[in-house]
């Protein structure tokens, strides 16, 4: 395409196999214009969106540092417990010891306990064996007591 020059006549218009063009570049810069017009809407909106989406994850980050804030106290309780319970675990640990030392004493009781129960039971028995014969010698007299009566008053 040759260099054509763009300046308007004197009569205030341009070269002839320019005009078309000229017409068409102003309609394109007309179109140019709307279309960056609304591009710069859309960009706009866009800006109001981002900021609405920015305050709502400044109140999310506002929630996660009150989660955070509320995670940190019950990690401090959690800590407290542990403490408490480590003093109650020691503590557990030395009733254990005191229950098994009881135990251990206790077993030594039992076995005491058995062997006076054994012994007790030997008494029992030979007590028995003493009050079965003298009930025998009792009976064996009183019988012999009946014989000698009888015998005496003639029943016999």
């Amino acid at each position: 395409m040759l260099d054509v020059p763009v300046e308007r006549n004197g009569d205030g218009h341009y070269p002839g196999a320019m005009e078309e063009r000229v017409a068409s570049l102003e309609q394109l810069a007309r179109s140019t214009a709307a279309t960056l017009e609304r591009i710069a809407s859309r960009l706009d909106k866009m800006d109001l969106r981002f900021d609405q989406i920015d305050r709502r994850f400044e109140q999310i980050d506002g929630r996660f540092a009150e989660m955070d804030r509320r995670f940190g106290e019950i990690d401090r309780r959690f800590g407290e417990m542990d403490r408490r319970y480590a003093d109650l675990g020691r503590r557990m640990d030395s009733v254990d010891h005191r229950l098994d030392t009881t135990d251990r004493r206790y077993e030594g009781l039992e076995r005491r306990i058995d062997m006076v129960s054994a012994a007790q039971h030997s008494d029992l028995r030979w007590i028995l064996g003493v009050m079965f014969a003298g009930f025998g010698a009792s009976m064996a007299a009183f019988t012999a007591i009946l014989g000698v009566m009888a015998h005496g008053f003639h029943w016999l």
